[in-house]
């Protein structure tokens, strides 16, 4: 019944305050060649709806969604409702993406990540659909009264929130709305925040949020303590230069009211309060009330006496001013950590101890000593991250030949790799392609070498990004290997009867998760500007499904963002996925 009488003020607000769409604007005109990438990306947000990994189907269909949004504003919108659909608590879990139990591969944590991802993705450019999606939400829990959803209550509110944060500045009217709407479900600290940004945007908003927030809390049976010290920060930072608070007086002193029964309502003394419990608000009433000392004294003078009594009280019996002893955080020199470690007996100790020396002379620029005490550390995944830090200190002082024999000294291929490449990265900074060239050349060799991996690929991903900048030709050759190695990992394609081999096969094969951050973005995005369809096709010939719909993702990004490709190409690109 609260969601709906809070929805009966929201409506009556909105029939005369609601803006016009912001985003009514025509879409952006296409070329021919951009018209296929629409088509495109249209046909891949279909695909990836078929997964049968929702957060993988979620995300993609944002991705295309958000790169359609300049063009076909109408599909996007589409897509986004669909994405969001598929993440609302009443979905049935038996039915989903291509109809299977998509729904139940995903906690509930990272379902409530993947609504809050969204939202604010589709707030940013649709906010009446972005309050439209949010308000699904609230009903959905006003319908499902068997739902222990205190959980579900904060997610929707922060939610809510979230959203009212991205339109606050274009649309205040509806950023009320939605923060009115969160009210329902809670006073939230992030309530705080929108209030301070709605002021400086509309004040007599503002008001009215506030107004509407202390008439939740009069409503409420038990006022939260964070509920006070929420909405006690918001009028502490309005007030201005002169020290004044620009909300009505009388707002402010029904607050001061409501806070001054919450802080006197606990007998410092009783068991209650002695208990962990009670000490914690008692902390708690306490900074509180120091909090809202000054207001008292400019709107509620006759009950100042009173409040500073019990702030006494309750500082009394928990000591919460006394200051703390920092004098044993002081840093010790590398010299003396160095020391620790030459005397510790376990290796695991030795080890963190040679490191944190390493760290500190480096810190100093005494990089000779920090080679030194990284050359004592044994284990070789610690040893190669402080070879990796000391490679980067060398090559931020142009020492780049030494850098390089760092980096040939560090002992797992990928970190080698990595760092090869970061070093090439600042030759070509400095204007010498032939010695970047040299360096991703050795740094190709050394990844096509290590073991069938994800880190292998990823590691030729970074090569191709780096070649695109200055060589597309050598990007392309590496994003072929690149293709190569992803398919390499792919689930065996023939079952096999050998119980070890299928375990192995399954610890080789990538998460969806970790194809999804696979950075096509610097790569195939780079070159699709240079050779549309030349990118296209070694996207498509990624036989992972996921990965290849990744990958053409981020060619139309780069389509979308260059130059046209050529309408009459030979390309199909109705086909998605090849095989």
């Amino acid at each position: 019944m609260v969601v709906r009488c809070f929805a009966v003020s929201i409506a009556v607000t909105l029939f005369g305050a609601l803006s016009s769409r912001a985003q009514s604007a025509r879409p952006v005109e296409l070329s021919p060649g951009h018209g296929r990438v629409v088509l495109l990306l249209a046909q891949l947000a279909d695909q990836a709806r078929l997964s049968d990994d929702l957060s993988f189907a979620v995300e993609a269909q944002s991705q295309a969604a958000t790169l359609l949004w300049p063009h076909d504003r109408e599909k996007a919108r589409s897509i986004f409702r669909r994405a969001f659909s598929s993440l609302r608590p009443d979905r049935d879990p038996e039915t989903g993406p291509s109809g299977a139990a998509a729904s139940a591969n995903i906690t509930a944590a990272e379902r409530r990540r993947l609504r809050a991802e969204l939202l604010n993705r589709i707030a940013a450019r649709d906010s009446e659909l972005a309050e439209e999606l949010a308000r699904l939400l609230i009903y959905t829990t006003e319908q499902a009264a068997t739902e222990a959803a205190s959980r579900d209550d904060m997610e929707r509110r922060e939610l809510l929130l979230s959203v009212a944060q991205q339109v606050v500045e274009r649309e205040p009217h509806r950023a009320m709305t939605l923060g009115q709407l969160s009210l329902s479900l809670g006073i939230s600290p992030e309530l705080g925040r929108l209030l301070t940004h709605m002021r400086a945007v509309d004040p007599q908003l503002a008001d009215l949020l506030f107004s509407a927030a202390v008439t939740r809390l009069e409503k409420c049976l038990a006022i939260e303590l964070s509920e006070l010290h929420t909405l006690g920060s918001y009028l502490v930072t309005s007030m201005n230069s002169a020290g004044r608070v620009n909300a009505p007086a009388h707002l402010i002193a029904k607050f001061l009211n409501l806070a001054y029964n919450r802080i006197m309502y606990r007998t410092v003394g009783t068991p209650e309060a002695a208990s962990e419990k009670g000490q914690d608000e008692s902390a708690a009433a306490y900074f509180i009330g120091k909090q809202l000392t000054d207001l008292f004294a400019r709107f509620l003078p006759e009950r100042l006496p009173q409040l500073q009594r019990r702030v006494s009280e309750l500082s009394g019996a928990g000591s919460f001013d006394a200051e703390v002893d920092l004098s044993y955080a002081q840093p010790s020199l590398p010299s003396d950590t160095a020391r620790e470690a030459r005397l510790a007996t376990d290796d695991r100790e030795r080890d963190a101890l040679y490191a944190r020396a390493a760290l500190g002379w480096l810190a100093r620029g005494e990089v000779l000593d920090a080679q030194s005490a990284a050359s004592k550390i044994s284990d070789a995944a610690t040893r190669d991250r402080v070879l990796a830090q000391i490679a980067r200190r060398q090559t931020s002082e142009g020492r780049l030949d030494d850098a390089v024999a760092v980096a040939h000294r560090i002992e797992n291929d990928t970190a080698r790799v990595g760092v090869l490449v970061k070093l090439a990265g600042a030759a070509l900074a400095s204007g010498d392609r032939a010695r970047a060239a040299e360096l991703l050349n050795e740094a190709e060799k050394e990844a096509l070498g290590a073991a069938p991996h994800l880190a292998r690929a990823r590691a030729l991903l970074t090569i191709a990004a780096s070649f695109s900048s200055f060589d597309v030709l050598r990007a392309f050759e590496v994003m072929q290997s690149v293709v190569k190695a992803i398919n390499g990992i792919s689930p065996a394609r023939e079952a096999s009867e050998d119980n070890l081999a299928s375990a192995a096969a399954s610890r080789a094969t990538p998460k969806l998760g970790e194809l999804y951050h696979l950075d096509f973005e610097s790569t195939l995005s780079a070159l699709a500007r240079a050779d549309f369809d030349r990118a296209l096709i070694l996207a498509q010939q990624l036989t992972i499904k996921e990965a290849s719909l990744i990958a053409q993702l981020a060619v139309c990004r780069g389509a979308i963002s260059g130059t046209p490709p050529d309408a009459q190409s030979s390309v199909d690109v109705g086909g998605g996925v090849r095989h």
